[in-house]
């Protein structure tokens, strides 16, 4: 596709929706590598099974795991990059390792003799725009010719044809000036006759190759060792964490784990933050509510009660832990907050209607019981679809709707036997300090 270097080729499979194929998108990519490495003499097949929507997940990141070598020197980058490769094959769960940019190109390498050039009254730039002119044509610079009959404009660029520059022999032969000597010419005219300066008399000419493209972080030079992932990301990211600490890099040259890694972990912090600052205000706007600083905090124990639901669920299902499952997090404790108002609510207006705090809380469990099972009951089925991978594209939001089932199937629960207990303990609590 366009865009790819000049090595390189893309090629975008649609799958069948997922009602018509027995196996997942992961299952998929894991058999064409098998059956397709080493089948191809020379070609390097590189299976990504990334859509958009995992895209924007992982806000545009290039790979699960993108190994970023920086340094200046691109020939010891090149073989530390080799180095990073090889080791990263043999971390558990790393696919489709590659170095990003990969090949060289051939190329010329001229050295220009300065002194010489600063004796015959030329520069560097000089010679350097007269081999430019003659290999590329000048590059941007165009001639334009008009024709006089139509007015047209057409746009000419002179160059060597193929033959003169394909080798080093040919380019020391491209003429960067003229010495003029001091020796009359035969006819005795007087004039002065000029001697073509070559490339070859200003520069040694080489045949060599170059990378095929250089990329830059931070106006440092960077080459890329990327892989997929077979196991959870935060387990491969580890463990090649670990190599890297264990390897020596030469002095001017760092590393740094960058890809969905570095993506994953700036989104779990902002969520973190987030989810802490959430919590902090849902408990200062009920402790403004219900005028104290305990029956909040009797509400606030349904959320870890959901994250028990939601690590079971996780383990059951083998799904790791990702940003979907965190948004499910969010959104279960939304949900399980609202279910412990409900029932810390109602047995605070029971108790000052005269019930004692046992009648209190064992009545509104009983009145509430209802409602929080119709709400807890509601959203759980609502997210069996989207649990169970029906539909296509569905595979990303998996683990939201798994977290979500799991915290509030097991938050429900608990919510009415823990809570209800919790309470007395803490109006007792409460009573005795007064």
């Amino acid at each position: 596709s366009a865009g790819n270097p000049g090595n390189q080729g893309r090629l975008f499979v649609r799958l069948a929706p997922a009602a018509e194929r027995k196996r997942g998108v992961a299952a998929i990519g894991k058999a064409l590598r098998k059956a397709l490495a080493d089948k191809i003499p020379g070609v390097r097949v590189i299976i990504n099974t990334g859509g958009r929507s995992k895209r924007v997940l992982t806000f545009g990141a290039q790979a699960p795991i993108d190994i970023q070598i920086l340094g200046y020197d691109q020939e010891v980058g090149a073989r530390l990059a080799a180095d990073v490769e090889r080791k990263l094959k043999n971390v558990p769960g790393a696919t489709d390792v590659q170095v990003v940019p990969s090949g060289q190109v051939p190329s010329f390498h001229v050295n220009i003799d300065r002194e010489r050039v600063a004796l015959l009254n030329l520069n560097p730039s000089q010679v350097a725009n007269t081999l430019n002119m003659a290999l590329a044509g000048g590059g941007n610079t165009v001639n334009r010719f008009v024709d006089p009959a139509t007015g047209n404009e057409f746009n000419l660029l002179t160059q060597l044809e193929e033959e003169y520059r394909t080798h080093p022999e040919d380019l020391g032969s491209v003429p960067i000036g003229a010495l003029f000597s001091n020796l009359n010419t035969r006819q005795g005219s007087g004039a002065q006759a000029s001697t073509p300066l070559l490339l070859r008399n200003v520069a040694s000419i080489r045949l060599g190759a170059a990378p095929l493209s250089i990329q830059r972080k931070n106006q440092v030079r960077v080459i890329d060792v990327t892989a997929n992932n077979s196991e959870p990301l935060g387990q491969v990211s580890e463990a090649a964490r670990k190599m890297l600490s264990e390897m020596e890099f030469p002095d001017g040259f760092s590393w740094f784990l960058a890809g969905q890694t570095e993506q994953q972990q700036g989104a779990f912090a902002s969520m973190v933050m987030t989810g802490g600052l959430a919590m902090m205000l849902v408990y200062m706007i009920m402790a403004c509510q219900f005028g104290t600083l305990w029956e909040p905090l009797v509400i606030m124990l349904t959320v870890p009660l959901g994250l028990i639901g939601v690590c079971w669920a996780q383990l059951l299902t083998g799904t790791p832990f990702s940003v979907m499952s965190f948004m499910g997090v969010i959104m279960m404790t939304g949900i399980v907050v609202s279910n412990g108002i409900l029932l810390v609510e109602f047995a605070k207006t029971l108790q000052h209607r005269g019930l004692t705090p046992l009648n209190a809380v064992v009545t509104a469990g009983r009145t509430r019981l209802r409602p929080i099972v119709m709400t807890a009951l509601a959203t759980v089925v609502g997210m069996i679809p989207m649990a169970t991978g029906w539909g296509g594209g569905s595979d990303t939001n998996q683990p939201l709707a798994q977290a979500v089932i799991g915290g509030l199937t097991v938050s429900t629960i608990l919510t009415l036997l823990v809570v209800p207990l919790f309470y007395l303990w803490m109006g007792r609590w409460s009573q005795r300090r007064k």
